[in-house]
């Protein structure tokens, strides 16, 4: 966690002089975003902070389509890869600074052990494959 506030402090003294900071979060990071954007808007009134959290492809899309953004926080390298791609972020800029894990939620009862017991299931929830990274890991291979 405090590398994450570092870098997330660090990125904004480049831009934060402008009066206005906008920003493009994963939706898995957008508790801890919040956080750290209302106590730097706490300490720092004179600055705006618009955010803006989703899909980490859905965000990348806007920022092709010229969506305003000076902090793009992503959940998939690939949609950074193709930002960098498009020269709208710097490749030197990329950073990785956290990690995530998919993890299976559900009732005890049933009993799952692995994947393949998935079929003992009536229905489960998944994140659009082709746009959040969670509904990819678990398409499978």
């Amino acid at each position: 966690m405090k590398r994450l506030i570092m870098l997330f402090v660090l990125l904004w003294s480049t831009s934060a002089s402008a009066g206005q900071v906008h920003l493009s979060v994963a939706s898995s990071l957008k508790e801890v975003v919040n956080e750290l954007s209302d106590s730097f808007s706490r300490k720092n009134r004179n600055i705006t902070v618009y955010k803006n959290a989703g899909a980490s492809g859905t965000l990348a899309r806007q920022l092709d389509n010229g969506a305003p953004a000076d902090i793009f926080i992503s959940a998939d390298s690939l949609w950074m890869d193709y930002l960098v791609g498009k020269k709208l972020v710097a490749s030197s800029s990329v950073v990785t600074f956290a990690g995530n894990e998919l993890v299976f939620a559900g009732k005890a009862h049933k009993r799952i052990k692995s994947l393949k017991d998935i079929v003992l299931l009536e229905r489960i929830g998944i994140g659009n494959p082709k746009s959040v990274p969670a509904g990819e890991y678990a398409m499978p291979p």
